[in-house]
């Protein structure tokens, strides 16, 4: 059953559309962004019987098909999905008829610039108005929404002259849209409809309200303050602008809109030294929001000359609780997706600090689908954290210092030109924090005698600035280090032996996939991918994983919320190693198989820096001699150009080591070989501006196959085994201050 209501709106283009009664309608002629491609266009169409007299066409029509989303008129719109989850998607359209025959039937439906299963949309015969949620794959259209909040759906040509009048997304799988379909909706965006530059402030603190800013937009290469002016209670309305052409300069103060929850919102703050305004959250609790459900938002709309990798840097300043920094960490995401923004920390609680580095190592990177207007979110991580201003670039050597680009020290809070204590998270000069060749290892101890269990071929991984330690051969539990109290405590172990993985963090839980289970020297490879779950202390299975693509102790990174595995080995430690290179995504737990790297290698760890995965150290492990046959070459995958290259070889080859990601260079520390008794106690690190290695100081205790992650205080060493193989481990733990 459908809905025949038209809604009858005028013309609100590029507003954020929202749920009625669990239906979400789009009108075509509604879109945020319209881009031209192949020499063709989305323009008005001209059928009767359209919804509201309004419809898009692609023009001109001479047969042109596009089995992709690449070069091909694109249309997007901002929709706010109630819940996360599988939408199924509806397109009212009309065919056309080339020598008679319907060659123009066919649509692509994507989100956040990804087109999956709603690919291929057809089923709409030349001579009517037709819905449909038909592909040529044989299945229903859907989309997989991730979380809850705006995101964007996209709308690609796929053969020219399809017109196309409306779109409609449910959750419920029974429904049929009839006649124009059900009625579109949009939010209250708190703007004065009326013309006027003035705006009020929305619904205030009400959950889930919307207030207005001044609705600026944000946009690259202008050169000019833009201070502007509303009504009292209008932030400015200033368009943030810089002298650059890749750099774009927003102030926290000029969102568009915001939405708070009935327990936090983002309120204007009260440092000196901000470039003309801040916004903070309050009340400061120490509350934590590791996801983007119920938290406070800001949105900006920017305008983005170019799509591709956007870098970006936060000014703020931290606050302390209790003597212990817990406001230091804020989350940004793009189109009301967070991903490569997710989790930027570094701000201390003394003074104003640029920084761009995730908790879970790596930077802030976004990456933007076509060049026009997209929505920039910024949402509370820990309540307390002040912002000043965001820094969006292309330019992955650029460094912000002081006022944002654009604002002189004058213009700041009070016109004092106090800008704090400036502390640029890049260290010495460089785009990132940085390690010392200079600094010892320090070996730690608890401030209880509390510990961590003996253990090799385990893992470690930062969550929530906690060093979880997980796996290794036998029966292990979770150990849990807190830096602040010093303290090590249990979690379950996991319900078998689960070693040999590289843990990722996502939405709350850490993730262990491309794992060996059970025994020397030819180990099963684990079936499913399980997770643990710290807030509930909880293992579970996932999805399976293909049987063609099992294998263990293979190297994961995250990457805007999909894990990138490559290498692994298929047998155990009896000559199964192999280069493949995939990609899960675990919001729809969907495999997906990419270009194998160039050598095939087990035993080791990545990292991901500046968009590039970077693959360094393991070996081929084979029988009989198990040790022999370790990796020199460094491989590097290119997401931007969806390549592999070399990088400089490592300068000791070993395998069993652990990585860390630190600012712009890739930490590899300790391993095993078979040139020698011990473990190894080599740290060197690989920079991919120099694309070069440096040597930092040995471990205190030589150890491989242990656990290794960056926490707030430095890089964390522990466990592992101190001798070639498993015979002797340890629970040792150390760690390195970063600078």
């Amino acid at each position: 059953g459908g809905n025949d209501v038209d809604d009858g709106m005028a013309n609100p283009t590029g507003d954020i559309h929202t749920a009625v009664n669990g239906l979400i309608a789009i009108e075509a002629e509604h879109a945020a962004d319209n881009a031209a491609a192949a020499n063709r266009s989305w323009v008005p169409g001209n059928r009767n019987g359209a919804r509201g007299n309004g419809s898009m066409i692609t023009q001109p029509d001479s047969g042109l098909i596009r089995f992709g989303n690449g070069d091909t008129p694109h249309m997007s719109y901002q929709v706010e999905f109630p819940e996360a989850g599988r939408w199924h998607v509806w397109v009212r359209g009309w065919g056309d008829a080339v020598g008679s025959e319907g060659k123009s039937d066919s649509v692509h439906v994507g989100l956040n610039g990804v087109l999956d299963g709603a690919k291929s949309l057809q089923g709409f015969p030349a001579g009517r108005w037709t819905w449909s949620n038909a592909t040529r794959a044989g299945v229903a259209a859907s989309v997989q929404v991730s979380s809850p909040g705006v995101h964007s759906v996209d709308v690609w040509m796929r053969e020219d002259g399809f017109e196309f009048d409306a779109l409609v997304l449910t959750r419920d799988g029974s429904y049929v849209p009839s006649g124009v379909g059900p009625a579109e909706q949009h939010l209250a965006s708190g703007d004065d409809q009326g013309g006027s530059d003035n705006t009020d402030e929305g619904t205030g603190g009400d959950d889930g309200g919307t207030s207005g800013s001044g609705g600026s937009t944000d946009t690259a290469g202008d050169n000019g303050t833009g201070a502007g002016s509303g009504n009292d209670d209008s932030t400015g309305g200033s368009d943030n602008t810089a002298s650059d052409g890749n750099v774009i300069v927003i102030e926290a103060e000029t969102f568009s809109s915001k939405s708070d929850t009935s327990s936090h919102a983002w309120t204007p703050g009260f440092r000196q030294g901000s470039s003309g305004g801040s916004m903070l959250t309050t009340p400061d609790n120490g509350v934590l929001k590791t996801t983007t459900s119920g938290t406070p938002v800001m949105r900006y709309e920017v305008n983005f000359p170019a799509a591709g990798s956007w870098r970006v840097w936060v000014r703020g300043w931290g606050d302390t609780v209790s003597g212990e920094g817990k406001s230091d960490s804020v989350h940004v995401g793009l189109n009301g997706v967070l991903a490569g923004g997710a989790a930027i920390q570094g701000f201390p609680a003394s003074g104003w600090t640029w920084s761009n580095t995730r908790r879970g190592n790596g930077l802030a990177t976004l990456h933007v689908a076509s060049p026009g207007l997209h929505t920039i979110d910024v949402w509370m991580r820990e309540d307390g954290l002040e912002i000043d201003a965001l820094v969006l670039t292309t330019d992955v050597n650029y460094v912000p210092s002081g006022m944002p680009t654009g604002v002189s020290a004058l213009e700041g809070n009070g016109g004092s030109g106090n800008q704090g204590n400036d502390n640029v998270a890049n260290g010495e000069g460089d785009s990132s924090t940085f390690v010392s060749d200079a600094r010892e290892w320090i070996v730690r101890s608890s401030a209880d005698g509390s510990g961590a269990t003996k253990r090799h071929e385990a893992a470690a991984v930062e969550f929530n600035g906690e060093l979880f330690l997980l796996g290794g051969r036998g029966n292990r539990p979770v150990d849990i280090f807190n830096p602040t109290t010093q303290r090590w405590r249990t979690g379950a172990a996991a319900p078998f032996q689960l070693h040999h993985f590289q843990p990722v963090v996502l939405d709350g839980k850490i993730w262990a996939l491309g794992a060996m289970t059970c025994c020397y020297p030819r180990e099963d490879n684990i079936s499913h991918v399980w997770t643990y779950t710290p807030s509930t202390d909880r293992w579970e299975q996932g999805v399976e994983i293909p049987v063609s693509r099992r294998r263990g102790s293979a190297a994961i990174v995250e990457r805007e919320g999909k894990f990138y595995l490559v290498g692994g080995n298929t047998l155990g430690h009896d000559g199964g190693a192999v280069g493949w290179f995939d990609e899960f995504d675990p919001s729809t737990g969907t495999w997906r198989e990419l270009a194998d790297a160039p050598v095939a290698r087990d035993h080791a760890q990545a990292g991901l820096i500046d968009d590039k995965l970077i693959l360094a150290g393991g070996r081929r492990s084979t029988q009989p001699n198990v040790f022999a046959n370790t990796v020199a070459q460094v491989d590097i995958y290119d997401f931007r150009t969806g390549t592999w290259s070399r990088g400089a070889d490592i300068p000791t080859s070993r395998a069993g080591t652990m990585a860390v990601t630190i600012g712009r260079e890739l930490l590899v520390i300790g391993g095993e070989s078979s040139g020698q008794s011990a473990a190894h106690d080599a740290v060197e690190a690989y920079s991919v501006d120099s694309a070069s290695w440096r040597t930092l100081k040995p471990l205190q205790q030589a150890r491989h196959s242990g656990g290794a992650a960056r926490l707030a205080d430095g890089v964390h060493v522990v466990a592992g085994a101190t001798t070639k193989g498993g015979a002797n481990e340890t629970a040792s733990h150390e760690s390195l201050t970063i600078d």
